[in-house]
């Protein structure tokens, strides 16, 4: 009892205080408090880490546009096109050239394969047969187990290990394509500017068969940093959602 009593008396006083005139607060102009809300209460530490960003970045947390037909279908046309470009060898050789040089697409193979056989229950997750007889160093290596999902998939379709090898590479591509065209349309980006970034993050080597396949893990970044402008973006509308979102930004990080 007595403690409500008192938060009245406090509610009341700052009622009092905010209908004040300037000269009866002490003859001048209030000042601003750029940390204090319209109730006189003031925000938390999160609440003031989003104003800063807010203040660098003001599209960051605004909801951009929903993109129209015309936008998906120019971004897919964009993406396709590329891919047969960066894909071509593979392509035109109908599955006999794939990315890599002589070592690291045979390693990158090994290891997922290696998942492979594990989620079948051949293998021990930690002791790749490649290193054998040493047990549990499977650090020794890449573990490639975000890549090894998709991989396996294709292999349970019936794909050979150098098909589904190659399938995989395609499809982290076109995850990074599309999570960086979602990235900077969350950003602010205008539409055009969001696929031209996009192609230059995804596409701007189409030396394909020279790329090193485990620096395809790269096309993970945008797809987490996406992740994280949407988590910020919820915390202010739908705080339930924002755990999923951060908790989803860092699913790509073990890769």
């Amino acid at each position: 009892m007595v403690g409500e009593t008192l938060q009245r008396r406090v509610l009341a006083w700052r009622a009092r205080q905010r209908a004040a005139s300037p000269a009866e607060q002490g003859g001048g102009p209030r000042a601003i408090d750029p940390n204090e809300r319209g109730d006189g209460s003031r925000l938390s530490i999160r609440g003031r880490l989003r104003q800063l960003a807010g203040a660098v970045c003001p599209r960051a947390f605004r909801q951009a546009p929903w993109p129209t037909v015309g936008f998906h279908a120019a971004a897919v046309a964009v993406g396709l096109v590329a891919s047969g470009l960066c894909f071509r060898e593979f392509v035109i050789s109908r599955g006999e050239l794939i990315a890599g040089d002589f070592g690291d697409a045979r390693l990158s193979i090994a290891v997922l394969e290696h998942w492979y056989n594990v989620f079948r229950g051949l293998d021990a997750w930690l002791s790749p047969p490649f290193f054998f007889p040493i047990q549990h160093v499977l650090a020794y290596s890449v573990t490639l187990f975000l890549q090894s999902l998709p991989y396996s998939l294709f292999r349970v379709a019936g794909c050979d290990p150098y098909v589904a090898f190659e399938l995989t590479l395609w499809l982290l591509t076109q995850v990074g394509y599309a999570s960086m065209i979602g990235l900077l349309r969350g950003l602010g980006f205008r539409r055009g500017f969001a696929i031209l970034g996009a192609l230059l993050f995804t596409f701007s080597n189409l030396f394909h068969s020279r790329v090193v396949p485990q620096a395809y893990t790269v096309m993970l970044v945008p797809l987490c940093c996406w992740c994280m402008v949407k988590g910020a973006r919820a915390g202010a509308r739908h705080a339930a959602s924002a755990p999923a979102w951060s908790i989803a930004a860092g699913v790509p990080c073990p890769a």
